[in-house]
């Protein structure tokens, strides 16, 4: 399998899905921090068992066709939540200072290396509010190979962003999907694309893990382990 780390931050998801695709699979991690970059290449060379991981410098968003050059902000040293938001949220509450770097931001349907792939199986997603907009510009890599799609999704992240998770279902649907599972607080829960979520299932942060029909028996599967 191919898979896309999009925020892979220091590399414990992208070393998790290097063993999982093994030797004949392929990682690209997406880290837009150049602190990050350090120690996602440690955790790389410590814990990883196959040669399977590249890594882009770059943070992934809807720039347009051409990258541009923005700005992320990290609460005091908790680079875990940096995000192109300001928030109020997680660290973001308890930090008085907030450092600023200058990165590049792209989208994965103008990246050559990623519109060279023969086939994408799995999307990982997770830039503190930036999701929404990772996806929009997606739209046409996702379309065209209907990857399994987890990302996080929590509503005062969202709203900085100017969205509410509503919002990133309804354009998840439009992509072709037809399912998802939402892991929150503790517990797996089934929902369905085609009405709002019920309220309070994304007050706090949470990951959905978005299906097609063609992922059918692989979320039986899920679902037979995970959803009570």
């Amino acid at each position: 399998d191919i898979v896309l780390d999009v925020g892979a931050n220091v590399g414990t998801h992208a070393v998790f899905l290097s063993h999982l695709v093994r030797d004949d699979g392929r990682v690209l991690a997406f880290e837009p921090l150049a602190p990050n970059i350090d120690a996602l290449r440690e955790t790389i060379r410590r814990r990883s068992r196959i040669s399977n991981i590249s890594i882009s410098q770059l943070a992934v968003g809807n720039p347009g066709k051409t990258r541009q050059e923005v700005v992320i902000r990290v609460p005091g040293d908790d680079l875990t939540q940096a995000s192109l938001r300001l928030q109020r949220a997680g660290s973001w509450e308890r930090q008085a200072s907030v450092r600023e770097y200058k990165v590049s931001l792209t989208s994965l349907d103008a990246e050559r290396e990623v519109q060279a792939l023969p086939s994408i199986d799995f999307v990982k997603i997770d830039v503190e509010g930036g999701e929404l907009d990772a996806l929009k510009g997606a739209a046409q890599t996702i379309r065209r190979h209907h990857p399994l799609i987890y990302c996080e999704l929590y509503e005062q992240w969202a709203a900085s962003f100017g969205y509410t998770p509503g919002d990133l279902i309804s354009f998840v649907r439009s992509l072709g999907y037809a399912g998802a599972r939402v892991i929150s607080k503790g517990a797996v829960h089934a929902l369905s694309l085609d009405r709002n979520p019920p309220p309070g299932m994304f007050e706090t942060s949470s990951d959905v893990l978005f299906f097609t029909a063609k992922h059918r028996q692989l979320v039986d599967a899920f679902d037979k382990r995970y959803l009570r």
